[in-house]
């Protein structure tokens, strides 16, 4: 693995970590500040104030998160994980499989962020509206 690949590697996990401590300064300064965050199947975010709302919404909403990675690996200027996010909203416990990948710019920062998963299954575990 080079080690521009290990690099981008520390980032997703430390970004992932920064979830788990709802961190959302760590988190939004992970990101260019044009990026794009796109949960498929829900509208795009562009930008880190749109960003902003929508991840400070799930935190205000959550008790906690964990986000387990099962497999994760680094090519070119990206990273692909495949994960089990945990989300506990006190009435709710939702495991949700995820895959996701990152993009980054020449800086480091996360360009965009794309996470496959289906709707269905954070519905059917009782997670909340989302949009």
């Amino acid at each position: 693995m080079s080690d521009r690949a290990k690099e981008l590697e520390k980032i997703v996990r430390d970004f992932c970590k920064a979830w788990e401590e709802k961190n959302l300064d760590a988190i939004l300064d992970a990101f260019a500040p044009d990026a794009l965050y796109h949960n498929l199947p829900l509208k795009p975010l562009k930008g880190r104030e749109e960003i902003r709302g929508f991840i400070g919404g799930i935190f205000s909403a959550v008790q906690s998160i964990r986000f387990e990675i099962l497999d994760i690996f680094a090519a070119g200027g990206r990273v692909v994980t495949e994960r089990v996010d945990h989300f506990d909203f006190g009435t709710a416990r939702v495991a949700l499989p995820i895959v996701g990948l990152f993009e980054f710019d020449g800086e480091g920062r996360i360009a965009a962020w794309r996470e496959y998963f289906d709707l269905k299954t954070w519905y059917d575990q009782g997670g909340p509206p989302v949009e």
